[in-house]
């Protein structure tokens, strides 16, 4: 009596505790257990100790609709819904009062059954992203008709020098090959022309004299 009144308060611990008395009291009464499975599955802090009661009580009295429908409650609260339609359909039939919970249990295990058979879509790979291409950056062209500058330090052959810097010496009456006479080579073959002319004339000179 202690049990139900704090029951009927809302005292679902103290509810509990005079149970549990009456339980040791009296382990075959399936209404001790029954009760204690209802007050725990209030609580709803300990539904695998609510289904144990539950059980406890069937097997005490197996034709209890009550129990039977105790039972479809742990088993709801521990989420097994194939098992809470059974049990509640044990009760219905026990019990025409329990029709309407026992067609609520079995819609909830019929989803269950199809999301269990419904196959897990794919886990999508993430593509890694890819990489940046390497760009080389190439140094950039100089502008035409400007100096090039040499990047090495190698000093300028000695060939180079003198030819740069050594003026250009020919030897008088000599072919200057085909480029083009300078103003000192054309002074020469002036030179060399008129001391042919002399020599000439000298040797004409001379033949007249001996003729003379």
């Amino acid at each position: 009596a202690r049990g139900n009144d704090a029951f009927a308060t809302g005292e679902l611990r103290h509810a509990i505790a005079a149970y549990s008395r009456a339980v040791a009291l009296a382990p075959s009464d399936a209404k001790a257990f029954s009760n204690r499975a209802a007050a725990i599955l209030a609580l709803g802090n300990n539904p695998s100790g609510a289904l144990a009661d539950a059980q406890r009580a069937v097997r005490i009295e197996p034709t209890w609709a009550k129990a039977r429908a105790r039972m479809g409650e742990a088993y709801t609260q521990l989420g097994q819904h194939e098992e809470a339609a059974r049990a509640w359909g044990v009760a219905a039939r026990l019990d025409g009062g329990y029709k309407d919970a026992a067609a609520s249990a079995a819609k909830r295990s019929e989803k269950e059954s199809l999301r269990k058979k419904k196959p897990n879509p794919p886990a999508q790979t993430k593509q890694a992203p890819a990489a940046n291409p390497v760009t080389r950056s190439t140094p950039p062209k100089p502008p035409i008709g400007a100096r090039r500058v040499h990047t090495t330090n190698q000093p300028p052959s000695v060939s180079s020098v003198s030819s740069s810097s050594s003026p250009q010496l020919c030897t008088p009456c000599v072919p200057v090959p085909s480029a083009l006479p300078s103003d000192t080579t054309c002074s020469a073959l002036a030179a060399c022309e008129r001391l042919t002319a002399a020599v000439a004339a000298a040797a004409d000179a001379a033949r007249a004299v001996e003729l003379a």
